[in-house]
Parts: structure tokens; C-alpha cells; sequence
């Protein structure tokens, strides 16, 4: 899914190894892990998330994006300058509302939810 999409979100319950899975596939990717608190409020600062997705070329992989809902709007902003970059965002989460039943305006047409 990643060569088909720029945001690929990677959904299921607590402890069943999706941070694991995330490092294996995606093992050059600038990681934020969204339960640790200064990737948190590097996140959820938008003058900083538009440095970090200017300045970085690898993926970018959110861990926890449900803790995060501002991420999503980022998201779709930047989703929307290039969307034949795929494989550039991969998220994952807790089954939440906030994955699962994200409004049209967010990048859910350009992401491909994968439970687990």
C-alpha cells in the first residue's frame, strides 16, 4: 500500500506490535513516537511540522496519531502539494474515532486504513 498511496495508517488494538512493524518496514523513517511528550510538541507545533516536512526527504512515520488530531489537517495540506509522493507519511493508532471516521476534508482520500 505504500507504493499506492502518500499515507498509509496502520490501525489496531494496544500491544499487538504496530510500533514493531512500523521500524521493520519503514526502517529510515524519522519516527515520532506521539506518547512521548517532545515528539508530541514537536507534532502538534505547526510551524515545526512544516520545517520537519520541508526538511525531510525519507518518510515520516507517526506513532500514536490518534493523540494528535491537529496532525491531520498538516497532513492534508502537505498531502495536497504532492500527491504522487506515496509511501511518505505511514500513521499508526489505537482503534479511534479520529483514524477511523475522519471527515472527507482530511487526507482520507489519499490514505489507506489497514487494521491489525
Amino acid at each position: 500500500m505504500l507504493a499506492k498511496f502518500p499515507c498509509v495508517a496502520l490501525l489496531g488494538a494496544r500491544q499487538v506490535g504496530k510500533s514493531t512493524l512500523l521500524k521493520k518496514v519503514l526502517p529510515k523513517a524519522k519516527y515520532f513516537d506521539l506518547e512521548y511528550w517532545p515528539d508530541y510538541e514537536t507534532v502538534s507545533d505547526p510551524t515545526r511540522l512544516d520545517l520537519i516536512f520541508k526538511e525531510t526527504e525519507q518518510s515520516l512515520v507517526f506513532d500514536e496519531a490518534q493523540l494528535c488530531p491537529q496532525l491531520f489537517s498538516s497532513l492534508r495540506v502537505e498531502i495536497d502539494k504532492d500527491r504522487k509522493n506515496n509511501g511518505k507519511f505511514l500513521l499508526s493508532g489505537s482503534s479511534s474515532p479520529t483514524l477511523n471516521e475522519a471527515p472527507r476534508d482530511k487526507p482520507t482520500r489519499y490514505l489507506h486504513l489497514i487494521g491489525c
